[in-house]
């Protein structure tokens, strides 16, 4: 994609001497060739002018519309490649790799750009485009992750962030302290129940001076425990 001001350019070139070069698409209407010339009619606010492609090869289309025609570095290959194999199906990765001589790693780190931030196709060299793609690609799984944690637990409250009535940020907020009431729960019944043997020795022997001395050491809260749990009072 040519950058900002050859694009400029491009669409005056356009609107003053109109368009030399037909935009080429396949049979379906997807785009072969001429990307760069219809965002310059789009801006030239000039109507493009399209040729239908009939031919059994459209993968050499966009490769001669792009990579042959001019020289280009091999992330700006890889990035051609990887929008013809979007654009055209039934030819692997590793086919479309070994016809350009790119390598496979090269040409999925196109493809992570295409998919998390195509915006910065042909604006910025590959390997500065996958890095800023991979932090949207990893935000975008942590949002993901959020969200399906919050179903799993509410899909009620999943349903009302969906519908932009309640902020993600907010519903997880309370997701969290439920979970830590539940926690807090837990480890209290865990700890009743690590220390109940001395509930039971104090039930077996509540008429004695052991028993008096326990319960007269006792907050008024846990007095009143244990006269509920032993029947007293």
């Amino acid at each position: 994609m040519l950058n900002e001001g050859e694009l400029l350019d491009l669409a005056h070139s356009i609107k003053t001497e109109c368009q030399h070069e037909d935009i080429v698409l396949d049979v379906d209407g997807v785009l072969l060739d001429g990307r760069n010339r219809l965002a310059a009619c789009k801006l030239a606010a000039v109507e493009p002018r399209f040729t239908t492609y009939t031919g059994n090869d459209p993968i050499r289309v966009i490769y001669s519309g792009n990579v042959y025609r001019r020289h280009i570095s091999k992330g700006q290959q890889a990035m051609i490649t990887a929008m013809a194999m979007r654009s055209v199906s039934g030819h692997s990765m590793r086919a479309h790799a070994k016809l350009q001589g790119l390598s496979r790693s090269r040409l999925s780190a196109a493809n992570v750009v295409l998919t998390h931030a195509p915006a910065l196709a042909g604006t910025l060299g590959l390997d500065s485009a996958y890095q800023t793609a991979c932090g949207l690609k990893a935000n975008a799984e942590a949002l993901q992750e959020r969200y399906d944690r919050l179903r799993r637990h509410d899909a009620d409250l999943a349903e009302q962030v969906t519908a932009g009535v309640l902020a993600l940020d907010d519903a997880i907020a309370t997701v969290d302290r439920w979970e830590e009431a539940v926690h807090h729960a837990q480890q209290t019944i865990e700890q009743i129940t690590a220390n109940w043997p001395a509930v039971q020795e104090l039930a077996a022997r509540r008429d004695t001076r052991y028993a008096q001395e326990v319960i007269d050491g006792l907050t008024a809260e846990a007095r009143a425990l244990i006269d509920e749990l032993l029947g007293r009072g």
